[in-house]
């Protein structure tokens, strides 16, 4: 779906909402998920995401506001190749599927 059809949504607003509230709890809670560590500029170090069935990655931006470390979501999206996944530095690798 393009932005363009985003927005034309009848539930756009209840679309947006949850996008905040994800938000919200991403960055509350990955931080206090994470020992605290060296990780410059007061930032706490190790923080690891799995996440499983992230669509087309959409979240990823939130992950990175979070400051995570290491990020792999693992979705299904209508491609042609068929299912993959993201490590977050903008590959996507061919995940076969069983």
């Amino acid at each position: 779906m393009d932005v363009t059809a985003r927005q034309d949504s009848p539930i756009i607003g209840l679309k947006k909402f949850n996008n905040w509230t994800k938000s919200v709890l991403i960055s509350k809670f990955a931080h206090a998920a994470a020992p605290p560590g060296s990780g410059g500029g007061g930032r706490r170090a190790g923080i690891k995401v799995l996440d499983i069935g992230c669509g087309k990655g959409g979240d990823l931006p939130k992950w990175a506001k979070a400051n995570t470390d290491e990020y792999i979501g693992i979705g299904q999206w209508n491609t042609q190749s068929g299912p993959h996944m993201s490590t977050g530095n903008g590959a996507a690798y061919s995940v076969p599927v069983g």
